[in-house]
């Protein structure tokens, strides 16, 4: 089992595959995209800018060429009937011609050649191109092809020459040189080429910055992270970015500044608790090895024994303090039900008679028989009230007097637990409720742990209680709870929700 469990840690332990970054994969993704995307319309309007060319060059040989064959039909119809020699019909096309480079043929019914503006064109029999049977066919066709006689590529087209009865008495037959055209082509591929260039490497730096700026907070977040992980709490990463981000980085800094609290907060909670717990046990040692080592007369012996069991009840309800304040930190709140007060405030002041009478203090107490019902948890109840009267005892000079009272009044429950004490100083008054914190200095000798104020407003939130403390001189320390009456036809929550109280 144990060697499975190795296994384990050392495959868990064991370093991942390198990765891309978020930044590479940010700048890849972006570009990929650009690239693509973009290449595929330049390639696809680089196509139809082709296409439109070559049409738009053929459909104007389409039209030079019925021209043509208009304006030459009886220079034409003059050398089908002898009229007119193959020579002067050259002349004729050749000053008909409006490109040089534009060659013009002109043959016969059965495709023969009467003349052309090129001479190396044999006068000889056509072949059935597929651009002459098309005008043998009265349609309108182009072909591209290799020409021997130029030694080029060139585009043909072909019109019938019509006579009255539109019957086609000859064919012209028109061919420009490809070479031009695919000039022009090439120059559309590259302009389209060099803007799909250009607008990849624009994208490509947008990429670049905008990959920074979204990633550069994620590493600084990271860092700040695995600076904490080695120990170091005190981490803020500073807030930029997009605004998901933004807010990443604020709940990190939140949470870095909440957890610097508890873990400092847990660490001085386990100092004092240590001192606390410290304290009465060295007591009690003294105590027992001076019984054990017989120097005690009889009379010492019991005064001993009951200093030993007093600093065993201090440590009893130090430990049930803090086991109570933990339950508390992991969230484990009992439910809510309601409760009337009096009753318990009777059973409180009549328990805490015992610690008057050693104190040598008057409880008094003014509760109704009865009170509104509120909602809260009777036994945090107890414990919160209970606290306040012992806190009450501890720090009141013998002959004076402390008390509860209760009363409803404006839709709440208020519980008062007053002293007649010494008055609190501001200062104490507003660390009062933390842990291990007591008051005045000259109450030190009877004072407790310093926990029952703090339970007293942990449990006060749980049971959404509101806390006021208010002390003045020679009038003592008066420490008020409020709750709010249940109504019965009111909802009833499914979990208590805490609320701050108010530190006097």
């Amino acid at each position: 089992m144990a060697t499975a469990t190795a296994s384990s840690a050392q495959a868990i332990a064991k370093p991942s595959k390198r990765r891309l970054t978020l930044r590479a994969q940010l700048i890849l993704t972006h570009w990929l995209i650009v690239f693509f995307g973009l290449g595929g319309l330049v390639i696809w309007s680089a196509y139809r800018s082709q296409v439109e060319i070559i049409e738009s060059t053929e459909h104007d040989l389409e039209i030079q060429n019925h021209l043509l064959a208009i304006v030459l039909h009886d220079q034409i119809e003059a050398t089908l009937n002898g009229y007119l020699s193959s020579e002067m019909l050259r002349e004729e096309l050749v000053l008909h011609r409006e490109n040089p480079e534009t060659r013009i043929t002109v043959l016969d019914d059965e495709l023969f050649v009467l003349a052309s503006t090129d001479p190396k064109v044999p006068i000889g029999k056509e072949d059935q191109h597929i651009e002459l049977v098309a005008a043998r066919n009265r349609r309108e066709e182009h072909d591209i092809r290799w020409d021997s006689i130029s030694n080029a590529e060139r585009v043909f087209t072909a019109a019938p020459v019509l006579d009255a009865n539109k019957e086609s008495i000859a064919y012209i037959q028109l061919s420009a040189p490809m070479q031009p055209v695919r000039e022009r082509i090439y120059a559309s591929w590259s302009m389209l080429g060099g803007v799909w260039l250009l607008i990849t490497l624009i994208a490509g730096g947008i990429a670049v910055i905008t990959a920074r700026r979204m990633a550069q907070p994620l590493t600084d977040l990271t860092r700040a992270a695995q600076s904490m992980a080695h120990g170091e709490l005190h981490q803020q990463a500073a807030i930029s970015g997009p605004q998901e981000v933004a807010k990443l980085v604020e709940v990190f800094n939140s949470m870095s500044e909440r957890l610097e609290r508890m873990i400092n907060r847990q660490k001085q909670f386990v100092a004092n608790a240590a001192h606390e717990l410290r304290s009465p046990l060295a007591a009690m040692r003294l105590r027992l090895e001076m019984m054990q080592a017989q120097r005690l007369t009889p009379d010492e012996t019991p005064q001993f024994l009951d200093a030993v069991l007093r600093s065993l009840d201090q440590l009893h309800r130090t430990i049930d303090q803090l086991l109570m304040l933990s339950a508390l930190d992991e969230g484990n709140h009992p439910p809510l039900a309601p409760l009337d007060l009096a009753p318990m405030l009777y059973d409180l002041a009549e328990q805490v008679q015992p610690l008057a009478h050693t104190a040598n203090v008057t409880v008094e107490v003014d509760v109704p028989p009865h009170l509104p019902p509120v909602l809260a948890n009777a036994e945090q109840m107890r414990v919160m009230v209970w606290n306040l009267l012992d806190n009450a005892c501890k720090y009141t000079p013998a002959g004076r007097r402390i008390g509860v009272r209760a009363e409803a009044k404006d839709g709440q429950v208020c519980v008062q637990v007053w002293d007649n004490g010494p008055s609190l100083p501001p200062d104490v008054q507003a660390r009062l409720f933390e842990r291990f914190q007591r008051g005045a200095r000259d109450r030190h000798r009877r004072a407790g742990s310093g926990l029952g104020l703090a339970l007293v407003h942990e449990l006060a939130q749980v049971n959404r209680v509101r806390i006021n403390v208010e002390s003045r001189p020679d009038r003592g320390t008066t420490f008020t709870l409020c709750c709010d009456v249940h109504r019965t036809d009111a909802p009833r929550p499914g979990s208590p929700q805490p609320t701050s109280a108010p530190r006097g």
